[in-house]
C-alpha cells in the first residue's frame, strides 16, 4: 500500500511539472512540497509568503538568507494546515459559510467596522478578502478538530491543582499592608517661630510617650490641637516619598522620627506590618486550573500533531 502510494505521488508530481512547464524566460511553478495526495506549489507558497511577510515589520529587515528561513517557515505551517484540513476531512468536520459569516461578523463588531471597512484593512496588509475567508475556515476548522481530538481528552485533577499552588505559593499572597496610626500637629501657613518652637516641643512630648506605649488616640486627648488616628490598611507605595521612607523600617509597635513637612509635624505608630497573607487555595483555584488546562493543551496538541506528521508522507521539495 506505502509502495503504491509513493508511486502514485512520483506519478502525480511529474504530471504536474509536465503540465506546469513554461516557456523559457517565464517563471516554473514547481511542487514546494507533497503532503500525502496533496501537492503545494512555489506559487501557492509564495502567495503565503507574501502576505506572511506584508504583516511582519521585521521581514523588511532580513537578508536574502533570512528571507528563505522564513519562507521555509511559511511552508512548514501550510505543510500543518494540510494535515489539519486533511484529518478533519477524515472526521467529516466541516465548517459552513455561515460560521464563517458569523466570525467575521464578531470580528467587525469587536472592532467596531463594516465590512467595506474590514476589507480596506486587510488590502492594506496585502491581504485579499477571500484569503481572509480562507483562513477563518481553517482557524474554525482547527478549533473543531483540537475540541474533538484534543481538547475532550485533556483534565486536571485537584491533586494537579494543589501540587500547583505550593509549588507557586509565593504568587498567590494578598498585597504587602502596614496599619498605621498618625498623629499631626499642624503648622499654619506664616508660623512664627514661636508657634513653631511650641509644635516641635508638644511633638517631641508625644514621640515619648508613644515610645513609652501610649496610642494615637490617647495623645489626641491630651493635645486638642493635634490631629490624627488610625488611617487602616494601606500599601507603603501609597505614601507620600518622606512618609514612606521614615516608616520604611519599622516594624509592628515602631514609632516613627518626627517628620517635618511644610503643613505640620508627623508621626507615625506602625500599628501592624503585613508581608502579605497567603490567598486561600479556592480563591484562586480557578485560575489555576485554567493555567493548568492551557499547559496540559498546550502539550497534548504538541503531541497530536506530532503524531499526525509521523504518520504522514511529506516531501519537501525546496
Amino acid at each position: 500500500m506505502l509502495r503504491y502510494r509513493i508511486k502514485s505521488l512520483i506519478f502525480i508530481s511529474l504530471l504536474f511539472t509536465l503540465f506546469v512547464t513554461p516557456a523559457a524566460g517565464e517563471v516554473i511553478n514547481r511542487v514546494a512540497a507533497i503532503v500525502n495526495d496533496t501537492i503545494i506549489t512555489t506559487y501557492q507558497l509564495d502567495q503565503k509568503a507574501t502576505e506572511a511577510a506584508a504583516q511582519d515589520p521585521q521581514y523588511s529587515n532580513l537578508d536574502a538568507a533570512g528571507q528563505q528561513t522564513f519562507k521555509k517557515k511559511v511552508l512548514e505551517l501550510m505543510i500543518e494546515e494540510e494535515l489539519i484540513t486533511q484529518r478533519a476531512k477524515e472526521l467529516n468536520i466541516s465548517v459552513s459559510d455561515d460560521e464563517i459569516n458569523a466570525s467575521i461578523d464578531d470580528v467587525q463588531a469587536q472592532n467596531k467596522l463594516t465590512r467595506l471597512q474590514l476589507i480596506a484593512a486587510l488590502e492594506q496588509q496585502g491581504m485579499s478578502f477571500d484569503s481572509y475567508s480562507s483562513n477563518m475556515r481553517s482557524q474554525i476548522t482547527r478549533y473543531k478538530l483540537i475540541a474533538k481530538e484534543v481538547q475532550n481528552k485533556i483534565d486536571v485533577t485537584g491533586q494537579e491543582t494543589r501540587r500547583y499552588y505550593e509549588q507557586h505559593s509565593a504568587e498567590y499572597l494578598d498585597a504587602p499592608y502596614v496599619h498605621l496610626s498618625r498623629l499631626t500637629f499642624p503648622l499654619p501657613e506664616g508660623a512664627s517661630a514661636g508657634k513653631i518652637a511650641t509644635a516641635q516641643a508638644q511633638a517631641e512630648k508625644a514621640h515619648s510617650r508613644l515610645l513609652s506605649g501610649d496610642s494615637v488616640a490617647d495623645l489626641l486627648v491630651t493635645y486638642s490641637e493635634a490631629s490624627g488616628g488610625g488611617m487602616g490598611k494601606i500599601r507603603e507605595s501609597n505614601l507620600a516619598t518622606e512618609f514612606a521612607a521614615a516608616v520604611a523600617p519599622l516594624k509592628s509597635g515602631e514609632v516613627s522620627d518626627i517628620i517635618k513637612t511644610s503643613d505640620g509635624l508627623f508621626l507615625f505608630k506602625m500599628e501592624e506590618r503585613n508581608s502579605g497573607s497567603p490567598k486561600p487555595l479556592e480563591a484562586v483555584q480557578p485560575e489555576i486550573e485554567k493555567i493548568l488546562m492551557e499547559k496540559s493543551r498546550d502539550d497534548a496538541f504538541k503531541t497530536w500533531k506530532e503524531s499526525l506528521r509521523s504518520s504522514a508522507y511529506i516531501d519537501i521539495r525546496i
